[in-house]
């Protein structure tokens, strides 16, 4: 049920939460449907990412054992199937297939400097914020550059 042309998929995210932040922060701005690999041991904490990250309202899928005798789909929010499986025990392979965001509506929903902020706080680094946002502000990259070196040094 969800949108799949066109679909980046990214495989298994960094292991490191800190660098898994930065890659979803990233990724938020894609306008793509979004094929995640995670294996049990980090769904959970995966999920808590993609909450935080992508927001609680974005439609998703998680895949278990795909192709193979016991294959479970749970579709719903992000912010759904992230308190689902706090009560479930992850056995198995997982694949997340998350919706883009919808038409008109993407993670940028505050203005420029606010967004900086937003993404320095994830943990970007200002060359990262500058490609990100550039397209969606119609900002040069060098302007967006230097308000994200202000929050940067600041932390």
């Amino acid at each position: 049920g969800l949108p799949t042309p066109p679909f980046h998929c990214e495989g298994f995210l960094a292991a490191n939460g800190r660098q898994r932040t930065r890659r979803l922060a990233v990724l938020a701005s894609l306008t793509s449907t979004l094929v995640l690999y995670e294996s049990p041991h980090r769904l959970r904490r995966t999920l808590e990412d993609l909450v935080r990250v992508l927001g609680e309202d974005r439609r998703a899928c998680i895949c278990r054992e795909m192709t193979k005798v016991h294959e479970e789909y749970r579709p719903g929010t992000l912010g759904e199937l992230e308190r689902e499986w706090l009560d479930r025990d992850p056995r198995g392979e997982y694949t997340l297939v998350i919706a883009p965001p919808p038409p008109g509506q993407l993670q940028i929903s505050m203005g420029l400097e606010e967004e900086v902020k937003r993404l320095v706080a994830l943990g970007l680094r200002p060359k990262q914020v500058a490609s990100v946002l550039a397209k969606y502000f119609n900002e040069s990259k060098s302007k967006i550059y230097a308000i994200s070196l202000e929050y940067y040094s600041r932390d």
